[in-house]
């Protein structure tokens, strides 16, 4: 199996700060984390699919597959799984170019 090279420096990239960084402290009033847009499944989650991200330097399609198949219970239900799958596809396609045709 081919060992995935780290994409960041992580914490010392400032594009990327350490996810609990986002957090609200006792003394501010509100932090990124925090909040979500559009529902409340994530925050009800013990850690949000984008710590686990960032955290791990995981790239663009790689994020996407964990946050829709870690939400499609709480929010998009086969939408979700569908595009799961999506980017398992453009995955094989862009860094598996023997590959030509989709899995599913």
């Amino acid at each position: 199996m081919k060992k995935m090279k780290k994409i960041m420096n992580y914490p010392e990239d400032p594009l990327y700060p350490d996810p609990s960084s986002l957090r609200k402290s006792s003394s501010e009033k509100f932090k990124a984390l925090d909040d979500q847009v559009g529902g409340e499944h994530y925050k009800k989650m013990a850690i949000q699919p984008i710590e686990y991200i960032v955290k791990n330097g995981i790239g663009y399609c790689e994020g996407n597959i964990i946050k829709y198949v870690t939400r499609h219970h709480q929010k998009g239900g086969p939408e979700d799984i569908k595009k799961v799958i999506h980017y398992c596809n453009l995955l094989l396609e862009l860094h598996y170019p023997k590959n030509k045709k989709p899995y599913c």
